[in-house]
């Protein structure tokens, strides 16, 4: 059996990391950072409802960020990632 800590829950035999109502941040266009609101877990998917407007997506476990600094973690590690210019690439 898998040991449960104490963020992940059980439903339908699907381990949910995060509850029904809890406010949890998604990346969106690789730049900007959005908050929402869980409103159903299922398959490994959650339904959610952005904060700031009607809207809201259907997304997996590994879109979604439970803080806004680990969203921005992410966002710093891409940007790190793909600074190289074209002129660098081509002269090597």
């Amino acid at each position: 059996m898998i040991p449960l800590t104490k963020w992940y829950f059980l439903y339908n035999g699907f381990m949910q990391k995060y509850p029904v109502g809890k406010l949890v941040y998604i990346i969106q266009s690789k730049r900007y950072i959005r908050e929402a609101k869980v409103l159903h877990y299922g398959c490994g998917f959650y339904t959610i409802r952005f904060t700031d407007s009607s809207g809201g997506t259907k997304l997996r476990e590994s879109r979604i960020y439970g803080s806004k600094d680990d969203a921005q973690k992410v966002i710093d590690a891409a940007d790190q990632t793909t600074n190289i210019k074209y002129r660098d690439w081509i002269d090597k």
